[in-house]
Order: C-alpha cells, then sequence, then structure tokens
C-alpha cells in the first residue's frame, strides 16, 4: 500500500510571497512545493494581485523552514492566508494563523514552529 506524505495546502499567496517560501524551503528540501494556479485578471489597470495556492510536503526540517518563513514575514500580508493540513488518507483540516494562536517564547521562529508541528502532527514517512 502507498501511503503519502502529510501535505500542507497555503492559499492566497502573492507571486513575491511564493518566491520567499519557495526560497526558504528550498535550502531543506529540493522539490517539495507544488505551486496550483491562481485566477488571472482580465483587463482594466487596477486589480488585485493574482493569487496562487502552494502545495508543501512536510518534513520536519520543511516545516522548521515554513516557521521561519512565517516569523519573517510576520506582518499584515501573512495574516490572511488560509491553510489546509492534508494527511496521508486525503482527509483535510483547515486553519488560519494569528499571532494569538501561539504564544512567543524564546522567539517567534520557535513558538511558530512548536505551533506548527502540534497543529500539523506527524503521520510518520511516506511509503511506497
Amino acid at each position: 500500500m502507498i501511503r503519502r506524505a502529510t501535505q500542507l495546502r497555503i492559499d492566497g499567496l502573492t507571486a513575491l510571497q511564493l518566491a520567499e517560501l519557495r526560497t526558504a524551503v528550498t535550502a531543506t528540501a529540493d522539490d517539495c512545493i507544488t505551486t496550483v494556479g491562481g485566477p488571472t485578471l482580465k483587463g482594466g489597470k487596477v486589480g488585485e494581485p493574482t493569487v496562487v495556492t502552494a502545495i508543501i510536503t512536510l518534513a520536519p526540517a520543511v516545516i522548521s523552514a515554513v516557521a521561519l518563513w512565517l516569523a519573517k514575514s510576520k506582518a499584515k500580508r501573512t495574516r490572511k492566508l488560509r491553510y489546509t493540513k492534508i494527511d496521508s488518507k486525503g482527509s483535510t483540516e483547515s486553519f488560519e494563523l494569528e499571532e494569538t494562536s501561539y504564544e512567543e517564547g524564546e522567539s517567534a521562529s520557535a513558538a511558530l514552529e512548536a505551533f506548527l508541528n502540534r497543529r500539523l502532527g506527524d503521520d510518520g514517512p511516506a511509503t511506497s
């Protein structure tokens, strides 16, 4: 039986956020981010930036990299993102991350990493 790895889907990323996330995660694991296209804008001079969805295959080092990325970009631009855990069985659980979701300890990245580890859990390694 093939067991898939747990994944994290992040909805609502701008192209810049995706590039920053990809840079943060690539140092720990190559090819663990899949991008799903967002809506394209039609005509006009003014519009909302195009948003994309990223799907990240999780591992402990990847969770650490995502926590560090979140801590660095703790500005308003990441507060409206929607996160969805997709476990090895395909079940989903969505959540939004707010500053009140976790308690800051020694550092924001350590607190975020602890929060993400609790929230995302570990289904064990994928098997083939």
